[in-house]
This record gives structure tokens, sequence and C-alpha cells, in this order.
């Protein structure tokens, strides 16, 4: 498994951390408090791809909304598109009339939706407590193969080739950093 660094960062310093994570890492992932403001204007001007998580709910589908705006402002400043997508997470294991209602208004939204969504499982839960990632809690279990598949859907948008060097033979799921 690769090296996973961990950095803290601020708005007042995100620009040069991320641009020192940059010069460390193939692959950099920013992890940000869901509130618009300027440090996530910097972080979708310096990205390849958002991911913007969401509950199937009004407000998340309502904050999505902004949150891409946020994106799409970025990609004027920078002059060049950013692609974003947005992930549901906590979705339910056993579909459900609220969670195909969101996924149509974020369809109305001009939204697009990962194909994968992270299903409401005790694993994601349980990592609050433990840090513990699915993978390690229990690797053949439902969270894992579907971090897993959230994983290849991305690698695919990015034009990654999975394993990263280094890995190994067997799979690696990059943590997020906190910004």
């Amino acid at each position: 498994m690769p090296e996973i660094r961990v950095t803290e960062s601020d708005g007042e310093r995100l620009l040069p951390d991320l641009r020192a994570a940059q010069a460390e890492a193939r692959l950099v992932i920013i992890d940000l408090e869901g509130s618009a403001n300027q440090a996530m204007l910097y972080a979708a001007g310096k990205s390849d791809l958002v991911l913007v998580p969401a509950q199937p709910s009004r407000f998340d589908v309502v904050e999505a909304v902004k949150t891409v705006g946020v994106v799409r402002q970025a990609a004027d400043l920078v002059g060049r598109d950013i692609l974003y997508r947005v992930v549901l997470s906590r979705t339910p294991v056993l579909r459900q009339r609220v969670a195909d209602h969101s996924r149509t208004q974020f369809k109305k939204a001009g939204l697009p939706l990962l194909s994968v969504e992270l299903v409401q499982r005790t694993a994601f839960q349980t990592m609050t407590y433990t840090g513990e990632p699915p993978f390690r809690q229990d690797p053949a279990g439902g969270a894992a193969a579907n971090v897993e598949a959230l994983v290849d859907e991305v690698a695919g948008l990015l034009g990654l080739a999975l394993p990263l060097p280094g890995e190994g033979e067997g799979r690696a799921v990059a943590e997020t950093a906190e910004a």
C-alpha cells in the first residue's frame, strides 16, 4: 500500500500546502467542509475532479447546486472546465422513493451523479470512531466493495490506472486529507 500522508490546512495556507502536496504525490485529495467559502473556490480551481457529497434529501440537492455554482466560478476564474460529480452517500440498501426522487432532482438541476453511491452501512459509521476504513475492518464486506467501486469510477474519470504504482498486489483505497 502506498504511503498516505495527511496534511491539515486552512484557507490562508491551502494553496502553498496544495503545491507542496502536488510536488510529492501523484494523487492529492482535498476534503473540505461543506460551506461555500474562499477555500472551496481555491480547491476547486486547482482540482481535476470535484466530488460533491450529498445525501438523498431536498436540503442536500439545494446545497449541491450551490457547491456546483462555486465550482463553475472557479472554472471561469482559471479559464478551464472543471469536472464535477455528485456522489450520493448514506443511501438506503433497499431503494426508497425519497432517494429516487433525489436522484431525479439532481438530474433536473443538471448535476451529474456518479453511478456508484455510498450505501448506508455500519462500517462507515464505525470508521468515524475507529479510524479504520472498511477495507481494513472487513475486506470482503459490502462497504469495502462499495468503496472499491467508487475508487474505480473516480479513477476512470481521472484516467488513472489502478492499482497506483507502489500498491503491490493488493488494492489500496485513498483516505481523505482534511484541508
